[in-house]
């Protein structure tokens, strides 16, 4: 909980995306919101937004600001997470919904795609299992542990849980699949210091299920507390 705004605070990543707008637009003020994105506008109806300079140390309080930050940046997760950490009072939740999309192609054309393959693990598992860690050791292991109510959630995907064969996303998946595991191993490594983790695996949305659900179960687990829990959803 933030002293000055009586709110608590969600980092969101993927926030200039569908799933991360219709988060922003579901909260609408009951979070604080730091939105990391790689623009520094977001495409949301919210009017209470603006650029958060981690550079000049913006200390303004509107309910959603925005950080640029490049996810398959090591250097930049890092930096972007001491800095954030040093300004605001506490971060209890966390929503990765950032994620390459892309349907790569097939297993057997992966020498001609190899980079593509790279930069999807990078941003799909790596950048989340980074964000997450960098938050850990600049902030929450600081925190005392009676109080340390934190709840992570990584959004992953059905495509992580079972075939969908014929579609050439076998890339995708097997990242989504990683991001499931970690999901798990993460939950009993953190669970010890207060952190919940769990992920949400939708089947695609908007096209089967309506993003606006997936926002509002992706808002429902993080305030419930469970943790080691893998929700399919669709």
């Amino acid at each position: 909980m933030n002293q000055s705004t009586g709110r608590k605070t969600l980092l969101l990543t993927g926030a200039s995306g569908r799933l991360g707008t219709s988060l922003i637009e579901l909260i609408d003020g009951q979070l604080d919101v730091i939105a990391l994105t790689h623009r520094t506008e977001l495409q949301t109806a919210s009017r209470n937004v603006t650029v958060f300079d981690v550079e000049g140390g913006h200390r303004e309080r509107p309910s959603v600001r925005t950080v640029q930050c490049d996810l398959t940046s090591e250097e930049d997760i890092t930096s972007t997470i001491r800095i954030v950490t040093s300004l605001i009072d506490s971060i209890d939740y966390v929503i990765n919904a950032s994620a390459d999309l892309r349907f790569l192609g097939s297993t057997t054309d992966a020498m001609m795609i190899a980079a593509d393959i790279r930069r999807q693990f990078e941003l799909n598992v790596v950048a989340p299992t980074l964000l997450c860690s960098a938050l850990f050791h600049h902030q929450w292991k600081h925190m005392p542990i009676e109080g340390r109510k934190v709840s992570v959630l990584l959004v992953s995907s059905l495509s992580g849980a079972q075939p969908f064969f014929g579609t050439q996303q076998a890339f995708y998946a097997a990242s989504k699949a990683a991001i499931n595991m970690l999901a798990t191993y993460m939950a009993d490594e953190y669970g010890q210091y207060g952190i919940s983790v769990n992920a949400l695996l939708p089947n695609s949305f908007p096209g089967i299920v309506d993003t606006k659900v997936v926002a509002s179960h992706a808002l429902k687990i993080i305030s419930e507390g469970n943790t080691g829990n893998l929700f399919k959803l669709g």
